[in-house]
């Protein structure tokens, strides 16, 4: 029953982005930089604590994703872990944050967990990518196994575009 349900394209390029300035800056803070000059010591320190907080957000980010267990679920955002229990959870939803479109958990109390790791892709026409909708589907339908539900909840998400 243990699985992760994420879409791969979000955490890897993210985190691949974030991990440009730890790269650049990590090649003159360890002194590698091509033209020769040393960097000073002092400089290097500074460098090293400015790519430090990159390098956690590249590795928080690249570990997202909703990751099923028999007691719930483990929602793994980049500045936040939460665990939720089945028994909390109605449904597992297409929703909003902030006006974009992504995965939610609706818990029983009508509030939600938004899931960034379950973010729909940017489309030219919307609807074309039908891996977040599949990912709340598959969820739904643990959600319905450990609640003992004889059918999975609606996820709510859009219909391929026609």
């Amino acid at each position: 029953m243990r699985r992760a349900y994420r879409r791969h394209t979000v955490r890897y390029a993210i985190a691949a982005l974030w991990a440009v300035p730890v790269v650049v800056l990590g090649m003159f803070a360890l002194d590698l930089s091509p033209d020769g000059v040393p960097v000073p010591p002092g400089d290097r320190l500074i460098l090293a604590l400015i790519a430090l907080p990159f390098l956690v957000l590249a590795v928080r980010t690249f570990r997202i994703g909703v990751f099923t267990r028999p007691d719930g679920v483990i929602v793994r955002g980049v500045m936040r872990t939460r665990h939720v229990p089945w028994e909390r959870i109605g449904a597992f939803e297409w929703g909003h944050w902030g006006g974009f479109e992504c995965g939610v958990i609706r818990l029983t109390d009508g509030s939600q967990v938004t899931v960034f790791a379950l973010n729909p892709p940017f489309e030219i026409q919307a609807g074309q990518d039908r891996r977040v909708p599949e990912l709340l589907a598959g969820l739904n339908e643990e959600l319905a196994k450990a609640r003992g539900w004889a059918e999975a909840p609606p996820s709510r998400a859009p219909g391929p575009a026609v």
